[in-house]
């Protein structure tokens, strides 16, 4: 039975301890690769190097690409030039292009003139494109066929190609390498061998374009449960292809950076294994935070300049609940149109529909929280002038209606904000995952605030 990564791990910083290197490359060759990456993010840095060393460059280059890029990153540093290309040309060009893409331009060049030619080129014009882009996920190790081949000779193809077990489909091209078709591999084993492949190729395809962002490649492998999709340029010619495992890497990334935006920190965390550099990205937005909650604080001290102290501490009490409602409704209405948005379904893309249903909801929340504040307020609120906790003047009957207004106001403004804001970054090309975050939770609250005091003001000076 294989050992859990726990045990691997006291295994292993046992054999480097005992500096038994023949003893390390036995244990290390045999441990799955997988394991392996997971143990290689707890060692100290010295201890990543000897381990990487101990193991065949086959092996190691595959450990490179399962690290975190902020592990990677730390690794490949202390990596001579020499180790790096042993590790990196046993590697499919696109995982290389990931690898060298962390090196320093003169390092990734000196990599790249060591290796053969024809790898170099391949992984020198993956690295031309984004690597959030379908060109820099994309490998162009692929079978190719023209149309006017046999099935047959699509089989010797396959068979010739030297590709392992992730041939999930042949391209069929024109002579200017336009894709005219894709054949999945069962046709080629029911027909008969002499019949063209123009015959049993699918002309309906469904490619993505090489500068087409990672997401929306996700989202097409979502929606039509593909193992691989061809990716072209604007004249349609085949440029290569992605697989369905380089897609759930793609969904998990997505996640883990909508989750840290949400979150009120950077992807670039990440990347990094530097302390004072997250505190650098996490303080920036703390800071605009922090301004966020001085906002709140100003619209406090404009209403108590406007009420006596008596009724503004009274009206104080109930601030909290309402800033904190309206603050919840809005972030799950807010996440809900930001999960719309990233699935790429329809209802994510309508502005209208998405506001017609959750306004409803909305709706429906704010007068049925509306009334229970107020209920709560017009139950305390007497309880408290009974103690002597509150000045004769105030009439319970006006807090418990501003207090029950407010909870309506502020759940309505904060649903509103959930649908339009998401929209409308997106539209100004930023993540609308931004929309979810601490920025947006303390922009309700001060919103809430002002909206709670200026009707409690407003109501106790008309005496209604």
């Amino acid at each position: 039975m294989p050992e859990q990564p726990e045990q691997m791990l006291e295994r292993i910083r046992g054999l480097l301890a005992g500096d038994d290197p023949v003893a390390l490359h036995r244990f290390v060759s045999e441990a799955p690769e997988e394991d392996l990456a997971e143990v290689i993010k707890l060692l100290e840095e010295d201890e990543q190097q000897r381990v990487l060393r101990a193991l065949h460059p086959d092996s190691a280059g595959e450990v490179l690409t399962l690290l975190d890029e902020a592990t990677r990153g730390e690794v490949v540093d202390d990596l001579t030039n020499q180790e790096l290309t042993a590790m990196v040309r046993t590697l499919e060009p696109d995982d290389a292009a990931d690898v060298l893409g962390e090196l320093s331009p003169d390092q990734s060049e000196q990599v790249l003139s060591r290796m053969p030619t024809e790898q170099s080129r391949q992984v020198e014009d993956l690295m031309r494109y984004p690597e959030d882009t379908a060109g820099g996920l994309m490998t162009p190790v692929l079978v190719v066929v023209p149309e006017a081949a046999t099935v047959s000779e699509a089989v010797v193809r396959i068979r010739n190609s030297g590709i392992g077990g992730d041939v999930f489909y042949l391209y069929v091209v024109d002579s200017q390498r336009r894709l005219k078709g894709v054949i999945p591999l069962r046709p080629l084993v029911t027909t008969p061998p002499d019949t063209p492949v123009s015959e049993v190729m699918l002309p309906q395809l469904i490619t993505v374009r090489a500068d087409q962002d990672q997401e929306e490649v996700a989202n097409v492998f979502r929606k039509y449960d593909l193992a691989a999709i061809p990716v072209v340029d604007d004249g349609g010619r085949l440029l290569g292809r992605i697989t369905y495992d380089d897609a759930m890497d793609v969904a998990e990334e997505e996640a883990e950076e909508d989750l840290l935006i949400m979150a009120g920190t950077d992807p670039r965390e990440l990347e990094s294994a530097s302390a004072m550099r997250v505190v650098g990205i996490r303080a920036s937005w703390l800071a605009a935070c922090m301004v966020g909650t001085l906002v709140t604080v100003a619209v406090a001290a404009f209403f108590k300049g406007q009420l006596s102290l008596h009724v503004f501490a009274l009206l104080v009490v109930f601030g909290p609940s309402i800033a904190a409602m309206s603050g919840n409704s809005g972030v799950q209405t807010s996440t809900l149109t930001i999960l719309g948005l990233a699935t790429g379904g329809l209802a994510g893309k309508s502005l209208r529909r998405t506001y017609l249903r959750e306004v409803r909801v909305a709706g429906s929340l704010a007068v049925l929280f509306g009334v229970l504040a107020g209920l709560i307020a017009w139950v305390i609120l007497p309880l408290m002038e009974r103690t002597g906790r509150m000045h004769p003047e105030v009439s319970p009957a006006l807090v418990a209606w501003a207090v029950g207004g407010a909870m309506f106001l502020a759940i309505l403004y904060a649903t509103t904000l959930g649908i339009l804001l998401p929209f409308a970054l997106r539209r100004l090309g930023v993540d609308p995952a931004l929309a979810s975050g601490p920025l947006v939770t303390t922009l309700n609250d001060s919103s809430s605030w002002a909206i709670y005091l200026l009707l409690a003001t407003g109501l106790l000076r008309m005496g209604l």
